[in-house]
């Protein structure tokens, strides 16, 4: 059990279990503001993409 409990206090944060566990009682939202507040900006090491269509491929669907 004891890697189970490890488990899942790895998943406390995890955006797919953030609900679940304020749900149950295993996060208040008070937790969760305070562990968001402490992350770092990484807003910095993003790169800026156009997923706008390129007519020159609009009628190619990568089989080409």
């Amino acid at each position: 059990m004891r890697h189970l409990d490890t488990a899942l206090a790895n998943l406390k944060f995890d955006s797919r279990m953030i609900d679940w566990n304020i749900k149950n009682g295993l996060l208040t939202k008070e937790e969760l503001q305070t562990y968001l507040n402490s992350l770092k900006d990484c807003s910095g090491n993003t790169v800026n993409i156009d997923l706008e269509e390129d007519s020159d491929y609009s009628n190619d669907n990568g089989m080409n």
